[in-house]
């Protein structure tokens, strides 16, 4: 879209230079025919005065035709500065627009990344928890069933720590996951 932009822009640009081109010939055009009649009226003599007045006539309906002409050349000029001026307010809302997306993009990266890290944190984790809790689980299936009562209350409270906080660090990889899934839709949007 930017480079349609500025395409467009360069072509008024350019017809912008052509229509000044065209007025200010038109311009030298007029006053040239304005000084070749009023040269024409000063030489004529008497008996020629019908023929000058003819081509003073025939020279004022041209420059009447150089005066529209201009006008039209002056107003197809300014709507092309118009254009001009219209084109490059477009172009620059465009670049304001990428900066904008780019800055987006990058602050998703680096949330990404940094909700990357806290994840291989909180499954780190949640691995040890869960291999302390096999041993535990082990540990006690091992043992004879004759163990004093405090060990193995003490052993399944610990147990039973250790299963809480594995579903607190499963239900923060879920929240994670979640998060990072709304980010990559936001940004598809």
């Amino acid at each position: 879209k930017l480079a349609s932009e500025a395409e467009a822009r360069q072509e008024l640009e350019s017809r912008l230079m052509e229509a000044e081109q065209s007025l200010v010939s038109a311009r030298s055009t007029m006053a040239s025919v304005k000084e070749v009649a009023a040269a024409q009226a000063g030489v004529a003599a008497p008996s020629g005065m019908e023929a000058a007045m003819t081509e003073a006539a025939a020279a004022r309906v041209e420059s009447a035709s150089a005066a529209l002409i201009i006008t039209e050349l002056e107003k197809s000029r300014d709507e092309a500065r118009k254009k001009v001026s219209e084109s490059g307010e477009a172009i620059a809302a465009l670049e304001k627009e990428i900066a904008r997306l780019n800055s987006e993009r990058n602050l998703i990266k680096s949330e990404a990344a940094e909700s990357a890290s806290v994840s291989a944190s909180i499954k780190s984790e949640l691995d040890a928890a869960k291999a302390r809790e096999e041993a535990l689980r082990k540990d006690i299936e091992s043992k004879p069933i004759i163990m004093n009562q405090e060990i193995v209350a003490d052993r399944a409270v610990e147990k039973e720590e250790l299963s809480k906080r594995i579903a607190s660090l499963e239900g923060q990889l879920a929240e994670l996951g979640e998060r990072s899934a709304n980010r990559s839709l936001t940004m598809v949007a």
